[in-house]
């Protein structure tokens, strides 16, 4: 029995061992996967900070285009409105130049009038 017994002991040592040699595994296994988390974790940090950094430029050219565009349609209706005000200008300039060319034509008629006249006068009382 005590051949048995030995046997039954050296196998449960080598059991133990074996046991503790997966339960050291186990541990440097998760010392390994923690320490590959918290790489990965660095790495997901770092690509986000670029890609925070990468849209940043980007996000300012969109409220740049955007401050553009809006500016581009106030110059727009500005410049409408010029071109109405122009419009109405010349229009009202053409209504006074044919004013002041009909009271140029009034003008030279009445004087030929008048000149016709005396004219006519002259010759009735000669």
């Amino acid at each position: 029995m005590a051949l048995g017994t030995s046997k039954a002991k050296a196998r449960s040592d080598a059991l133990e061992a074996s046991l503790q040699d997966a339960r050291e595994e186990v541990a440097a296994l998760q010392r390994r996967k923690e320490s590959l988390q918290r790489l990965l974790d660095s790495r997901v940090s770092l690509c986000k900070m670029h890609d925070q950094a990468a849209r940043k430029p980007l996000e300012e050219l969109r409220v740049a285009r955007e401050e553009l565009e809006k500016r581009s349609c106030i110059c727009e209706e500005t410049c409408e409105d010029l071109r109405s005000r122009l419009q109405q200008l010349q229009e009202a300039r053409k209504h006074q130049l044919d004013q002041e060319s009909l009271r140029t034509v009034k003008d030279a008629l009445e004087a030929f009038t008048e000149g016709s006249l005396m004219t006519f006068a002259d010759e009735v009382q000669e």
